[in-house]
């Protein structure tokens, strides 16, 4: 059993290691709260917003949260996958900056309320790929959601992306099994318990 321990914590460091070192491309975030969810992008484009963490967190509630994202171009390539690390978030709309829309604005929307086949990347994991104009690209992200309003963004490389997506499947593997085998260890122990019978 001293072994099976040690054995999970090794694989556990090897796949929670390279999370730390991945390059987040994002080098600003703000955040703005909507508590009647009718502003639009116009509307907030120009409002000033609030600086935040790598994490909003703001529980379960009405409001519609904003968040503007400063995203540095990648050193190889234009292309960039904005990851949001949680999958059970209801609405994420991004807006980006296109001057041919008469708007002014080309958006997007994921979210567990839309198709799987409509997601940009055809992963368990909430992510927008997007073209990064050199030095600095400004996004905005509308949350909507009656899930706890916890978001984690951050703007990858498209293969670290991909490296990430496979890490927290593998996680969710290794949990799953974990469970599992303590589900089968309280059977056993229940059943050779000879009070039981």
């Amino acid at each position: 059993m001293k072994q099976f321990f040690s054995i999970l914590i090794l694989i556990t460091s090897f796949v929670i290691a390279p999370l730390a070192v991945a390059g987040d491309l994002i080098i600003s975030r703000a955040v703005l709260e909507d508590s009647a969810g009718t502003l639009t992008i116009a509307d907030v484009a120009g409002r000033e917003f609030k600086p935040v963490g790598p994490t909003l967190s703001k529980g379960i509630t009405k409001s519609v949260y904003w968040l503007r994202l400063g995203v540095q171009a990648p050193s190889t390539g234009s292309k960039a996958v904005l990851l949001i690390r949680q999958p059970f978030l209801n609405e994420v709309r991004l807006f980006e900056a296109d001057t041919s829309d008469p708007q002014g604005w080309k958006t997007r929307v994921t979210g567990n309320y839309y198709p799987f086949s409509d997601r940009d990347r055809a992963t368990s994991s909430l992510s927008f790929v997007v073209n990064v104009a050199a030095p600095v690209t400004t996004y905005y992200l509308r949350l909507k959601t009656s899930t706890p309003s916890l978001l984690s963004v951050e703007a990858l490389q498209p293969e670290e992306a991909e490296h990430r997506d496979y890490q927290f499947n593998l996680m969710e593997v290794f949990f799953a099994t974990a469970m599992l085998l303590l589900l089968c260890w309280a059977i056993h122990s229940y059943m050779l318990d000879p009070g039981c019978q």
